[in-house]
């Protein structure tokens, strides 16, 4: 196995001019593995790029393994520097979070077959924690539910639209959100209302807000002064739901279709789609039918849809509606059809149907 480096040659200023550490690295390594070979300098060169770390402290790992015959692609060889830097993500966080079971292990128990598939499979624990940490820090932090509605030199807001991106964001925080596994409940059992709107300041306070309140990240009422300030700067936000739903409201107001571009925007907001499919379409519209997100549609809304736009059955949203009792018992009395097993289950086992 290679070694750390020798602190004598390491203290040699003559054998390293530039006297960076990625340069006595390879010095090292030349002089102990290719002696009298200065051509395998550019050998060792490639690998340090390998290497995203500033010092290289990869390097011998990675020349050890090419001295026993590993010879990655250039496809390899870009995905394992990607697999080095998620590694050093994890090692920043290993004694914080307890992340990828990295406390027993480092780099020189892999071999870069095993290290890649080790790492990969660990990927979106690893990202979520640097997120959580860049969130610690009162950082601008974005994800997927959730876009910068606005921004100037003494705040941010982000406009949060979805309970995961809400259970993320606000991980810092005291705030009730954090039960997203019982969806954010307030005290009295009622669903929280989107969006919520978490605003940064440039000192680095932050404070969530929904509709009803503003909360600091102590989960206490902010001054009246704060609370008018944040109200202010919610009233300007504007995030890409709120630009789609002025454009609706433009076209129920003039009574005329969005152009194309428009309405596929739309369809990605499919609470907005519903309601201007009510407007435009008499039997259904067919574009969003076909490309809606089922996943973000639900079931309530796609039995509404079935039931009062299209007036016809929904086939490629009849195993969302069928996940609930009550709209699939309200589809199968519109429609009188079972076309999936979990209909056909509740409708013999749960639900009496009647005539």
């Amino acid at each position: 196995m290679i070694s750390a480096l020798d602190p004598q040659l390491c203290n040699d200023k003559s054998r390293h001019p530039n006297n960076t550490q990625r340069d006595r690295r390879i010095d090292f390594l030349l002089t102990r593995h290719f002696p009298n070979q200065p051509g395998k300098r550019l050998l060792l060169e490639n690998l340090a790029d390998l290497d995203p770390t500033p010092n290289k402290k990869f390097l011998p790992w990675l020349a050890k393994h090419w001295l026993t015959g590993w010879r990655p692609s250039k496809e390899q060889r870009q995905r394992f520097r990607e697999d080095l830097s998620l590694y050093c993500l994890a090692c920043r966080w290993k004694t914080k979070y307890k992340v990828c079971d990295l406390q027993e292990r480092n780099i020189f128990h892999f071999t870069p077959a095993t290290f890649g598939k080790f790492i990969r499979s660990r990927r979106n624990e690893i990202k979520r924690y640097d997120l959580i940490s860049k969130i610690e820090k009162g950082k601008l932090v974005l994800c997927p539910g959730a876009e910068l509605a606005y921004h100037d030199e003494y705040c941010s807001v982000i406009r949060i639209r979805s309970y995961p991106a809400l259970g993320l964001l606000s991980h810092y925080g005291s705030w009730c959100t954090q039960d997203i596994q019982a969806h954010c409940l307030r005290g009295n059992g009622r669903e929280h209302d989107f969006p919520f709107d978490l605003i940064l300041t440039a000192d680095n306070y932050r404070y969530l807000a929904d509709q009803w309140q503003i909360q600091d990240r102590w989960d206490c009422r902010p001054s009246n002064s704060t609370i008018e300030w944040i109200t202010e700067v919610r009233a300007k936000a504007r995030d890409s739901f709120d630009l789609a739903k002025e454009k609706l409201d433009s076209a129920c107001k003039q009574q005329v279709r969005l152009s194309e571009t428009d309405e596929r925007e739309l369809i990605s907001f499919p609470k907005l789609a519903v309601i201007y499919a009510e407007k435009f379409f008499e039997e259904g519209w067919v574009e969003f039918e076909e490309l809606a997100p089922l996943a973000r549609v639900g079931h309530r809304l796609a039995m509404h849809y079935a039931i009062h736009v299209k007036k016809g059955r929904w086939l490629r949203a009849e195993n969302i509606i069928g996940r609930k009792i009550c709209t699939a018992k309200e589809y199968y009395r519109q429609f009188r059809v079972q076309t999936n097993k979990k209909l056909q289950a509740i409708a013999r086992e749960k639900i009496y149907w009647g005539k």
